[in-house]
């Protein structure tokens, strides 16, 4: 197949946790498709992996100047051992990984900005792409515009396949992370995310609970978030 990079995701569209209006996480998949179809891919070989735990209707194929490959579960085995799987076999499409939520929303550049990084920061243990003020841990600046942080979560991280050994299916973002923590290396963000989460309600953006995506993401009335940008 010969890909140079691998968009991994995972999609469920029956009510579930904060959402249970299954046509709104639709929407938000439309949302999804939508930014990536626009995406300045400039010549890269690039597939999409979708991985859909039981949804009484699947999403719908759609036409795409890019491969996708869908597999479907007609029994639901929940959002851990879906993702995890999703991640062990998206390690034999190309040998990199960019592992997305469903509600993501993809800048037109995502991906030169994931290729400057890469270029600049090539020794680093993954490039997220996108950067919440909900996660801070240990962030550091490290030149203008671009953070590193000791860890990060799985929604916009790029990784390298063969740095990360297959994980078993119950086991949740913690064994990705330390997998890919080789010889005590970081993360690199960009401060402005180039991937943001959608919808101003859901499993990441629950009203009073957690407010999960970059308000400074440039496309956030796009988004559905209800933001000032």
């Amino acid at each position: 197949m010969n890909y140079e990079l691998v968009i991994a995701t995972t999609t469920y569209f029956n009510p579930y946790i904060h959402v249970e209006d299954g046509e709104y996480r639709r929407g938000l998949w439309k949302l999804f498709m939508d930014s990536l179809l626009e995406s300045n891919l400039d010549g890269h070989k690039i597939a999409l992996l979708v991985s859909d735990d039981g949804s009484s209707e699947p999403p719908k194929h759609r036409f795409c100047p890019f491969d996708v490959h869908f597999r479907y579960f007609r029994k639901n085995r929940g959002y851990i051992p879906n993702m995890v799987d999703n991640l062990n076999f998206a390690a034999s499409f190309a040998p990199l990984v960019l592992s997305v939520d469903s509600d993501a929303y993809f800048h037109p550049h995502w991906l030169k900005g994931l290729c400057d990084l890469m270029e600049i920061y090539s020794g680093e243990a993954g490039w997220c792409l996108f950067n919440s003020p909900y996660h801070r841990e240990e962030e550091r600046e490290i030149s203008p515009g671009i953070l590193t942080k000791i860890n990060t979560q799985l929604h916009g991280l790029c990784y390298r396949a063969a740095d990360r050994e297959p994980c078993p299916l119950t086991e949740y973002v913690e064994g990705f992370i330390v997998r890919l923590m080789k010889h005590d290396r970081k993360f690199v963000f960009p401060k402005i995310s180039l991937i943001q989460h959608t919808g101003a309600k859901g499993i990441n953006n629950i009203p009073n609970i957690t407010h999960d995506f970059d308000p400074l993401f440039p496309y956030n009335k796009e988004c559905g978030l209800e933001v000032a940008t």
